[in-house]
């Protein structure tokens, strides 16, 4: 079937020089007198270990081996998935009309304001504070010409806008606005 001679590498841990076999069925269950001795390279091992390295050739596929974990808990494999993933928050169109509109009153809101929009949509005021921060940055881009209003964004706002009761958004900004000139980092279970 093949027409070349198959050669596997058997790089040993040692410091040695990599020994080429030739048609070895069992390569390893295979030593090389060169590179096997009976005395240790390293203290803590008895006999050299050879890495086993398939032949490189264009007509044989190269196949790499998919390591999977050796967790045996089922609560350290969710552990170790959900510390590897970073869960991102998604707004939905109403949180995000609710924003922007918060967004064109109070560009930069303090913590009760903050906090107050936080209760309001059932978040965090440090998600709040990041939304915020991230929509400066991107009002900056489009002063700058640098990012232009998408129509994904434009019909989110739309359709956001038809979730959202005008009256309670605007309790939303007559509560927000009465807080305006308090100190930026007072907090609203503070100020009470």
């Amino acid at each position: 079937m093949n027409s070349y001679p198959q050669s596997y590498n058997f790089y040993a841990t040692s410091p040695s020089l990599p020994c080429t076999y030739s048609n070895f069925n069992t390569p390893s269950s295979s030593y090389c007198s060169c590179c096997y001795s009976s005395t240790p390279y390293y203290p803590q091992q008895t006999s050299p270990t050879f890495v086993f390295s398939p032949p490189i050739s264009p007509f044989i596929p190269q196949h790499t081996p998919i390591s999977t974990p050796t967790v045996t808990t089922t609560q350290s494999i969710q552990t170790q998935q959900s510390s590897s993933k970073i869960t991102r928050l998604q707004y939905t169109n109403k949180d995000r009309y609710i924003l922007n509109e918060l967004f064109k009153r109070t560009p930069y809101p303090n913590a009760i304001q903050r906090d107050l929009i936080a209760q309001q949509l059932g978040i965090t005021s440090e998600q709040i504070r990041i939304w915020f921060q991230n929509r400066r940055r991107l009002q900056t881009q489009r002063d700058t010409g640098e990012r232009l209003t998408t129509a994904n964004e434009i019909s989110a706002l739309q359709q956001g806008k038809t979730y959202v009761n005008s009256n309670e958004l605007k309790n939303l900004i007559n509560e927000v606005a009465q807080y305006k000139n308090a100190p930026p980092r007072l907090r609203l279970n503070e100020s009470s």
